[in-house]
């Protein structure tokens, strides 16, 4: 059986067991434009829709062996299996009601297990499970939770919020690129302005954006944060390593040496504060994912767009011009320019 995540909100995902080759799903799936994409995890079908939405054609898997016997779990199930044949099994390998729901391709039902419809209609996030047992099993669904909520706007549970506050401990576990990945990823959804207001409000920032402690709570740093979020959120700017160097771009600039706006000395600068805030510990930036040479690049771009020297230099203003990075120096200048006028002129000339 073919089956989707149903939702008007939210990407599809179709499961499949046994696991089928992404090639083979794309011949089976007929009706529908099938692509072959790749992802962290290797290759996928997606199907796309008339209304634009996309379906991830993923298998369907077995419950973890650690969630046997615990209560609320089926008595019955594909404990300890890497794939089940039952989407109810699957039900239990996902995070949040609004993501295990199914779409049945040849009957058009949407299979609901866990009122996922009543929480994408009440707009709130819940878990599948109770989230004091899952979040110390699967601390990344933590992240994943509040990063849902800031994606849609939408509210968390009351009992959800306080599992947030006593687990979120259980994330210092990942490895602190794949931590600083998984929270990086939200400021990918188009909203950085929103998910940088979760993130502060659920403590995300607090405990991990240790680099920030000085100013994560200061009124002048989260007025001037908005409204560049907000500016780039305006311009379909939402990308995971402009979100981070906006938001880091004050304590960089505070710690750099105005004189030498250099790439190697912009990332000793970074380095050197990683280290000394102990955010490398659990949040180290690197290139899982090609981030910190994006936003060293950015912020080596920023300066440059910033100083009169580089208006009078034809050579370097095309060379800047022509840097596949330039796009998202110039949303990060427009961004601070809103609560800054001396920017203004660079932003009108750059635009």
């Amino acid at each position: 059986m073919l089956c989707a995540t149903a939702s008007s909100v939210l990407p599809f995902t179709i499961s499949t067991s046994p696991p089928t080759p992404p090639q083979q799903v794309k011949e089976l799936l007929t009706g529908y434009e099938v692509v072959i994409a790749g992802t962290g995890g290797g290759e996928i079908a997606q199907a796309l829709h008339a209304n634009g939405d996309w379906t991830d054609i993923v298998p369907i898997k077995g419950i973890d062996i650690r969630l046997k016997e615990l209560p609320g779990m089926p008595a019955q199930g594909s404990y300890g299996q890497t794939y089940s044949n039952s989407l109810l099994d699957d039900t239990y390998a996902r995070d949040l009601t609004i993501n295990s729901m199914y779409y049945n391709y040849q009957t058009g039902d949407i299979i609901d297990y866990h009122g996922g419809l009543h929480d994408l209609r009440e707009h709130i996030i819940r878990t599948v499970y109770d989230a004091n047992t899952m979040y110390p099993i699967n601390s990344s669904a933590l992240i994943r939770t509040v990063r849902f909520a800031a994606r849609y706007g939408f509210d968390i549970d009351n009992a959800i919020t306080q599992a947030i506050a006593n687990h979120m401990h259980y994330c210092d576990e990942l490895q602190p690129s794949l931590l600083n990945y998984y929270v990086t990823k939200g400021f990918g959804d188009g909203c950085g302005k929103r998910t940088f207001q979760y993130y502060l409000q659920y403590g995300i920032i607090d405990r991990y954006a240790t680099m920030l402690k000085d100013y994560a709570h200061n009124a002048s740093y989260t007025d001037r944060i908005y409204a560049a979020l907000d500016y780039i959120d305006a311009h379909n700017g939402g990308k995971m390593g402009l979100g981070i160097a906006t938001i880091f771009l004050p304590c960089v600039e505070d710690a750099l040496d105005s004189s030498q706006p250099t790439k190697e000395n912009i990332t000793a600068t970074w380095d050197a504060l990683e280290v000394n805030s102990g955010q490398k510990l659990h949040f180290e930036l690197d290139d899982y994912s090609g981030t910190k040479t994006e936003v060293m690049t950015i912020w080596t771009l920023y300066k440059q767009i910033t100083s009169t020297a580089t208006l009078a230099d034809d050579q370097l203003t095309a060379a800047i011009r022509a840097d596949k990075y330039y796009p998202k120096a110039c949303l990060l200048l427009g961004g601070y320019a809103q609560t800054d006028s001396t920017l203004k002129p660079f932003a009108e000339y750059w635009k």
